[in-house]
């Protein structure tokens, strides 16, 4: 006899079916959950093979372009043109059939397919794809290929992102502009200067960097009208009959170079409140003319080798006044050898702090990321520590990657959780003396904000064009043998250490001067000043300059290895040592400390600190003679002290024996 089941008791195969229900449901919601995730994982690939394979493109456009013009400029200067290149007019039909096609490439690239067999192929080698849209004028007709500079290469790549979020700003100021908005720009800029006289002979004197974004369209639109920019960064005077009457000027210029204004007829001013004597022009009144060119299509005749960047400057050892000129062929092959070693990701977001009047600024950091549709954000120079605070927690901003100056790598230190926003940190320059400390206080504030913020050390110098050597990725800690490394040369640089004594080149492991030179260049090395060594594996490591070599009898040191136990100080910034001759063996070594500012209002206290500090932490040969406290230790664009000059900063009255 079956017992009646409990009013209380639950039925087991209700109980199940609604098990199995539930369990139906979680599985189809799980189902769909991954199915999503598969599609947008499969959408992301996509998008970044694409965007990969667009710039590969991009790439082997330009090198075909070069190679190209080059072939060209060589008939030209024989006096003689080969007749696949215009002479007949067969292939004059087709050049011209290419251009108009190829001004859709970006927007259609399945094009390239027919393009690429419309181009002249090269003797026993493949055919390549050129985008033409340079050799077509405003009347539809052919430019020669001949005509080229910087700004009409590099903007036809912002064809690429029209309709992305993508944009150039300045950090400072607010201004921002879309990559699709900045072509028009500088073809207003352009011809606002174009009406106002300038010509195609004409150079313009740079002066102040607090304005980085506005000084950049301006450049531009220069390098559009077939003109070039001069920077004048020397102590030296400048020449009176050097025929430059244009110059352009921001809140940044010093009272001498104010003062040099007068000497010029035209004068651009880049913030509206400045006024300024002669012909004064506004950025604003240039950027708003209702004339504008087309930086692409312009029917310019700027030749590759026709110079459009030149630098005046002092020699660090000697203080003689030198000058560095780079054609548009050398900026954009420095550029293509900066892209072609450091890609920045299509997401990032970069923040520059590098100087304008360096050109690593323009090869490395502003050219490459105007290729790769990278967000760019500029900072003025010197960078002021609020302003890259403010930069790095700017939710508009939200920058990825950090390029800067082993001379302000320091700023960093003070970002706190603004450093989370960070995936890599670019540090460019020689070491300096607080560079250790500053690395080891990043490391505390990445093992508490960013665990895995990435670190890269970079080399440039002025003889390059650019950046010359790049370190390989490294994460927090810095291991102390890659303190001083400074990466490995570039393909396209030349490095080698010469001998001081013989001048030969050194093999591995001997320390000797470094010296580089651009492969495209001459014979001539060009000595950096700079004391280094190469490994087994071929990276560079400084050691300190020319001028540090310290022989203390049986034993003998760098002033650099002086400097960085001063800067291990709290209260020290920077420091510089320099070694007195004429005395009796040893030499006296006198050194120059700059104190952070909390330390200004009791300068003797703080002398008196680090003279005991040092005392405890230098053996008895490597003592400091003397210490004196400075207000500034000037460096050169690439760190190197300029020990001649440091004396004059010293502030009054101090010194510590």
């Amino acid at each position: 006899m079956t017992e009646p089941t409990p009013v209380g008791d639950i039925d087991v195969a209700i109980l199940t079916k609604e098990l199995e229900v539930a369990f139906a449901e979680q599985l189809v919601k799980c189902t769909k959950t991954l199915q999503r995730e598969m599609q947008a994982e499969r959408e992301r690939d996509a998008a970044n093979t694409l965007e990969y394979l667009l710039s590969q493109v991009d790439i082997k456009l330009q090198h075909f372009k070069q190679e190209l013009l080059a072939h060209v400029d060589q008939h030209f200067k024989q006096g003689q043109m080969d007749p696949r290149y215009g002479a007949s007019s067969d292939a004059a039909d087709t050049f011209t059939e290419a251009a108009s096609r190829s001004e859709s490439l970006v927007s259609n690239p399945t094009e390239l397919d027919e393009l690429a067999q419309l181009c002249l192929a090269t003797d026993g080698g493949q055919s390549n794809p050129i985008d033409a849209v340079d050799h077509i004028d405003d009347d539809g007709g052919v430019v020669s290929v001949a005509s080229l500079n910087v700004a009409s290469h590099i903007l036809q790549f912002t064809r690429v992102h029209v309709g992305a979020k993508h944009a150039i700003s300045d950090c400072v100021s607010g201004e921002c502009v879309a990559y699709e908005e900045l072509l028009p720009l500088v073809g207003r800029v352009a011809s606002g200067l174009q009406a106002r006289g300038f010509m195609a002979t004409d150079v313009l004197a740079l002066y102040g960097t607090r304005a980085p974004f506005r000084m950049l369209v301006v450049i531009m639109a220069v390098w559009t009208l077939g003109g070039s920019v001069s920077w004048h960064l020397s102590t030296q005077p400048r020449p009176s009959n050097d025929g430059i009457i244009w110059a352009c000027v921001d809140a940044g210029s010093t009272a001498d170079e104010m003062n040099a204004e007068t000497a010029f007829l035209h004068v651009i001013a880049l913030d509206g409140a400045r006024e300024t004597s002669n012909d004064g022009i506004g950025y604003v009144d240039l950027s708003q003319t209702r004339s504008s060119l087309h930086p692409i299509k312009h029917g310019h005749v700027t030749h590759p080798t026709q110079i459009a960047w030149t630098v005046h400057t002092d020699d660090v050892a000697t203080l003689e006044a030198t000058v560095f000129s780079y054609s548009h062929a050398d900026l954009i092959a420095a550029m293509d050898a900066a892209v072609d070693a450091f890609r920045f990701p299509g997401a990032a977001s970069v923040l520059s702090a590098l100087p304008l009047h360096a050109p690593e600024s323009l090869t490395f950091a502003i050219l490459p990321s105007l290729f790769f549709g990278t967000s760019l954000h500029l900072l003025p120079y010197p960078p002021a520590a609020p302003d890259l605070l403010a930069a790095l927690r700017a939710s508009a901003a939200c920058p990825t990657t950090l390029v800067t100056t082993s001379l302000h790598l320091s700023d960093l230190c003070k970002a706190n959780d603004a450093l989370a926003s960070l995936d890599d940190v670019v540090c460019i320059g020689a070491s300096v003396p607080n560079l250790p400390r500053t690395l080891r206080a990043l490391h505390t504030l990445a093992s508490k904000w960013k665990p895995d913020l990435k670190f890269r050390r970079l080399y440039a110098s002025l003889a390059t064009a650019g950046v010359c050597m790049l370190s390989d990725v490294q994460t927090f800690p810095i291991p102390p043998t890659h303190l001083r490394s400074l990466g490995a040369p570039l393909p396209s640089v030349d490095v080698r250490i010469h001998s001081l004594s013989t001048g030969e080149t050194l093999g591995a492991k001997q320390v000797g001067e470094l010296c580089v030179r651009p492969r495209s260049g001459g014979d001539d090395f060009y000595r950096t000043h700079t004391m280094a060594y190469m490994d087994a594996s071929g990276q560079v490591h400084g050691i300190g300059t020319r001028d540090g070599i310290v022989n203390l009898g049986t034993e003998s040191t760098t002033t650099l290895e002086l400097e960085e136990v001063l800067a291990s100080h709290p209260l020290v910034d920077d420091a510089v040592v320099v070694v007195v001759a004429g005395g009796p063996p040893p030499p006296r070594l006198v050194a120059y400390v700059k104190f952070a500012a909390m330390a200004h209002a009791y300068l003797d206290d703080a002398l008196r600190s680090v003279t005991i500090f040092a005392a405890k932490q230098m053996p008895p040969a490597k003592q400091i003679h003397a210490l004196v406290a400075v207000r500034d230790v000037p460096r050169a664009m690439d760190g190197q002290p300029f020990r001649a000059r440091v004396a004059a900063h010293a502030w009054p009255a101090t010194g510590a024996t």
